[in-house]
């Protein structure tokens, strides 16, 4: 793709990395204060970002996104990027679970193992990807860096380890079943980012119902309250916030997408991995806590650990 080509590098990271520090402070605030449950932040995540995706691929191409063929012939199509809507978008939910129940750190903390789960799928599902014993070591001191980095939240519990242990097995299987789905049938990365929300968007949908179908109700009146508000400056507020949430939530996926499709599986789940570090510095400057020894030691082990996979590779 030819807009991809003319990108560098550095700056889709740092656009996947800036947009994931907005996202992440903004769904933590948006799910202790305004959405009833992490279902129906999860749905609005994806509707807004269905409406950018849209508006992306028609201004990027000029034309409305790439449609999935009709007809027998398309059978399969469909059902492979369905399959792979329903992976992600479970996924997503079960990070904002996380959320719900956790505090970011820690949710980041359990997440940073992702890359060892990465790996072993790759040996079974991508073996021309799959790394070797060497950087297979080098990847140590990253999981455990960005872990050391995320240390001290007190607010562990078994239903936030659940969602958490879900949505890594289901980001992990989501990136293998991308790139099969975008080199099999030639979708390029905004059009297929775009009907992943929009499917995804569905089945949001019916998660919520069948999760938290009360916050349906809840979440109705709370909108009924807020219309009849006289001061318009709180409403205002909370629908920029959600606005801004899912703009953030399409662009640092979005870019995700564009990256892995330039390197292998296992080193994006290495820069997914030096993510979480860079949003928990974020999150300890915007709200001021206190950043101990071993959080810097985790810092510098995760940095350190990137730099010995890198020469690994090469």
């Amino acid at each position: 793709m030819e807009t991809k080509s003319q990108v560098p590098l550095g700056a889709l990271f740092f656009a996947w990395y800036a947009s994931s520090v907005v996202c992440t402070a903004l769904s933590k605030v948006l799910v202790q204060n305004v959405f009833p449950s992490a279902y129906w932040l999860s749905f609005s995540q994806f509707v807004v970002a269905t409406f950018i995706g849209n508006l992306v691929v028609r201004r990027m191409h000029g034309k409305p996104p790439q449609g999935l063929q009709a007809g027998e012939a398309g059978r399969r199509m469909r059902r492979d990027v369905w399959a792979l809507s329903v992976v992600f978008s479970f996924g997503m939910l079960a990070l904002n679970k996380g959320y719900e129940y956790m505090h970011v750190s820690l949710v980041e903390t359990l997440r940073a193992t992702e890359p060892v789960v990465s790996a072993t799928l790759a040996w079974f599902l991508l073996p021309a990807e799959a790394p070797s014993a060497v950087q297979l070591l080098t990847l140590m001191p990253v999981v455990l860096g960005a872990c050391c980095s995320s240390l001290g939240s007190s607010d562990f519990n078994g239903l936030g380890l659940f969602w958490v242990v879900i949505s890594n097995f289901c980001f992990c299987l989501r990136t293998i079943q991308y790139k099969k789905v975008r080199k099999e049938y030639g979708f390029d990365d905004w059009s297929l980012f775009y009907h992943i929300c929009r499917m995804g968007s569905v089945c949001q949908l019916i998660y919520a119902l069948v999760g938290d179908s009360a916050g349906l109700h809840e979440g109705l009146g709370a909108l009924y309250v807020a219309v009849g508000d006289t001061s318009p400056l709180s409403w205002a507020r909370v629908l920029a916030m959600v606005l801004l949430n899912g703009a953030m939530y399409y662009t640092y996926l979005q870019f995700s997408w564009v990256i892995l499709m330039r390197v292998s599986v296992v080193t994006h789940a290495v820069g997914n991995s030096m993510r979480r570090p860079v949003v928990l510095i974020c999150n300890v400057l915007y709200f001021r806590n206190e950043i101990s020894l071993v959080n810097a030691t985790g810092i510098l082990l995760a940095f350190t650990g990137v730099v010995m996979y890198s020469r690994a590779k090469a």
